[in-house]
């Protein structure tokens, strides 16, 4: 059940209980976040940038843990100039 509610709010829309859990690792080991979360999604971040300055069409999958909060993959994009998109 507790999965179950995790994707069907995610399919709604609804990042919450993701969020939820990603913010518990946070308050758990806030070393753990950094290195998980925080490190790895500006990392996303500057290879897409790098990647995007190449021809072709790329695509990106990422868990979606690294898509909630403020340290999320689209704020690091953001935070880079670069536009992103959800898509269903």
């Amino acid at each position: 059940p507790f999965l179950r509610n995790m994707v069907d709010s995610w399919n709604r829309g609804d990042p919450a209980p993701i969020e939820g859990v990603v913010t518990a690792v946070r308050n758990q080991s806030p070393e753990s976040y950094r290195l998980l979360f925080t490190n790895r999604n500006a990392a996303w971040a500057d290879w897409i940038g790098a990647r995007l300055k190449q021809p072709g069409t790329i695509f990106v999958a990422v868990g979606t843990g690294h898509l909630v909060g403020s340290d999320s993959v689209q704020v690091k994009l953001r935070q880079r100039g670069i536009r992103s998109a959800r898509i269903n």
